[in-house]
This record gives C-alpha cells, structure tokens and sequence, in this order.
C-alpha cells in the first residue's frame, strides 16, 4: 500500500473522526482520555473504528491517544502501556485488513498542564510511545493537540528518529496562538522546518473558527497541510470547545456542516481533511461525500 505522502500526492485524504467522545456518548466510562478501550471494550472500540471506515476514512488512528506512559500511569494504567498499545493496533488491523493507513496517534502528554522548559521531562515518554507505535507497524505518526509549540517541537524529534512520517497538529483555545503567543502559521512553518511531513490544526477550533487558521497556514507553509476540526458548535471566547450550559452533545454539529467544512478544506487547498470531539461516523460519511468519495 502507498505510504500518506504518497497518497497525498495524487490528492486530498480523508481522515476519520472522533473517538473519545463517540464512545463516551455511546456508553463507554470516561477515565480521563485514557486509551483503555482498547482493552475493557474492545468490541465497541473496533466497531466504531469499522464504521469510521465503511463511511470513507481513508485513514484510521490507533486509539493510543493519551496513551504516554506517564498519563496511563495517571489512571492507573501504567503496567499496561505495551498491551493497551498492542490492542490498539491489532484492532486497527482488524477493520484496514490492508485497505486503509493506519496512525499512530501521539497526544500532547501533560495536556494544558505543560509548562515552559518540561521539553526534556517530557522527551523519553515520547520517545518511548514513538518507538512502539513504529515496531508495532504503524503505517505514520499522527501527534496532535499540541497548545505549546515548544512541546510539540519535542514530540516531532522523537517521531522522526523512528523514521516515521510525522504529522503535528497544533490546538488553540481561547487565544488564537499557541501558549507561547505564537501564531498558528509561525507554528507551522517552524515545525515544518523542523522536519515535520505535515502540519496543522486538530481540535479546540469548529470549522467556522478553524478554516480561516488554516487558510493562513495553507500560505504559510509549502507541502501537505491538515485540517481536524471538532463537529461541535465552539464560541471563539470559550477555553474549550465552546459548550454553554448542559451536555456537549447539545452543541453537536449536523453532519452537512461537516460535508460545507470539506467542500471549503478542498477550496482552500488542505490536504489531508479529518475530523476530532464529537465527529462520528455520519460526519464523516458527509465529508466523504462532500470529497467525492463513495461510502463502502
């Protein structure tokens, strides 16, 4: 099978969605954004990655997002990083059956709790998570949701001494910069610069707040660029996401936002085109729609 960047030269790629919140909506325990699905609800974790798949996506995530060994260790998980990982994969593999690319998705390990100067704290636990994603047959990396350019600097080191291509996504919220008060473009030419394959926005930001970042970065920054915006109505002032009162699930955007969000991406000359929270299969059957894709 064509590697990503392959496949992104001939045209644009869809990703698939959300999973964290999917499987929280669909019943599944929240245990901070631990990746342990893959293990106490396996069945529901590979059902939900085979509908992303039947919709369109041509490219699947191992859910091993959250999964740095010090945030498993957080749940009480940490003797199963190697094991949550392995699941992870082999379900990815069950639904590709070759058919689709398979990332490995690498999260901002401390999330907001991230200061300046932690880069050297914070490198083995990427390095470790890179390299078993690598050795488990990871097709490329995917690290995303990155607030501070500096952490994600650190991330994008350890993906590429795996030999890996890299995908790094920044996430901003309230501000449009990172937390170091660097805009989203700076960001992804310095990260591309810095070895980066593809770069980008993920989370935090609906596609109303998100496509005009992205037209900026589009300019900014030469090769592939990608878009994954959460399928929930954000207001630009909120610090996450953009919920007022009561449940996210209140502020679910319909699947044809999603599907004007692709038309757009494409117009705008994004390449790889995804989705994060609160994207779920419908959505992304919009998109692949919107893309000219056919669902399978």
């Amino acid at each position: 099978m064509e590697g990503i960047l392959e496949r992104l030269a001939k045209g644009p790629v869809l990703g698939d969605g959300g999973y964290v919140y999917i499987l929280r909506q669909r019943g599944l325990p929240m245990v901070g954004y631990s990746p342990q699905d893959v293990l106490t609800h396996a069945d529901a974790v590979q059902q939900l990655q085979q509908e992303f798949f039947d919709a369109g996506a041509e490219v699947l995530q191992a859910e091993t997002f959250g999964g740095t060994r010090n945030r498993l260790e957080e749940v009480g998980q940490g003797d199963q990083f190697e094991a949550i990982h392995r699941r992870a994969m082999e379900i990815a593999r069950n639904v590709s059956q070759g058919r689709a690319l398979i990332a490995g998705s690498v999260g901002s390990t401390l999330g907001s709790r991230y200061r300046m100067g932690d880069a050297d704290r914070v490198r083995p636990w990427y390095e470790e998570e890179c390299a078993l994603l690598k050795d488990l047959g990871a097709d490329f990396l995917i690290l995303e949701t990155f607030y501070f350019l500096e952490n994600a600097l650190t991330a994008l080191k350890a993906a590429k001494s795996t030999g890996l291509v890299a995908m790094v996504t920044m996430s901003c919220k309230p501000a449009l910069t990172s937390r170091e008060g660097f805009q989203m473009d700076y960001c992804a030419k310095i990260l591309k610069d810095e070895g980066a394959d593809i770069v980008g926005l993920n989370c935090a930001q609906d596609p109303a707040l998100m496509l005009p970042l992205m037209e900026r970065i589009r300019k900014a920054v030469d090769g592939p660029v990608a878009a994954q915006p959460v399928a929930v109505e954000c207001h630009p002032h909120a610090i996450y996401m953009g919920q007022r009162e009561g449940p996210w699930t209140d502020y679910v955007l319909p699947p044809q936002t999603m599907a004007d969000f692709a038309r757009r991406a494409l117009e705008a000359g994004i390449d790889y085109i995804g989705s994060c929270c609160g994207s779920g299969p419908e959505h992304v059957r919009a998109m692949a729609g919107a893309m000219g894709r056919k669902p399978r």
